[in-house]
């Protein structure tokens, strides 16, 4: 993908660029899965991303709110079934489903562990009950999107535009990514 957009143009701070930038930022947004691939995709050195973080992330119309909050969309049908109810319905929701959590697990990472296992004990008393409660889901998600904004703010920390686009609306997103400090240093719990 960034190879795809590196030899897309010669100018990456373009209007158009930008628009069509804009446009694979937000599908990788919203399916979860992709999530780590926003990470690549804002890195430091490429070329595109301060342009990015001033014109889009600074621009007043663009809200944190959209893109720091877990939208369960993404993952519909977790909404309605078990995780093993989807295994049994569609063997490619199953093998993506598996796939998304194999890398969660292989990741290392504690609290992400601690957070899966959370969701997989949680999935199956979904499956037993018939009922499907998704606060440990929710709670993993917005810890993995919180690595994610964590990693786009502190890309776009020296911008002041993107600054006062998150202290005018006044963002304290997931874990508290923004504060109020001028210069802030993103930690995410």
């Amino acid at each position: 993908m960034v190879s795809a957009l590196l030899r897309s143009t010669e100018d990456f701070t373009s209007d158009e660029f930008l628009k069509d930038f804009h446009v694979v930022f937000s599908q990788l947004h919203a399916w979860p899965p992709a999530w780590p691939g926003l990470q690549e995709l804002m890195d430091a050195q490429h070329p595109w991303t301060q342009a990015y973080c001033d014109r889009v992330i600074g621009s007043p119309s663009w809200s944190p709110f959209i893109y720091f909050s877990v939208n369960l969309q993404g993952l519909r049908p977790l909404i309605r079934f078990s995780l093993k109810e989807v295994k049994e319905r569609t063997s490619e929701g199953a093998a993506l489903f598996s796939r998304y959590f194999d890398a969660l697990r292989s990741s290392g990472d504690a609290k992400t562990l601690q957070l899966l296992d959370d969701f997989e004990a949680q999935d199956e008393d979904n499956w037993k009950e018939c009922k499907v409660k998704l606060g440990p889901l929710e709670a993993l998600l917005e810890y993995e999107l919180s690595k994610v904004s964590n990693h786009i703010l502190t890309v776009c920390a020296q911008n002041d535009a993107v600054e006062f686009v998150l202290e005018q609306n006044r963002f304290h997103g997931p874990e508290h990514i923004a504060s109020s400090c001028p210069r802030r240093q993103y930690s995410i719990g």
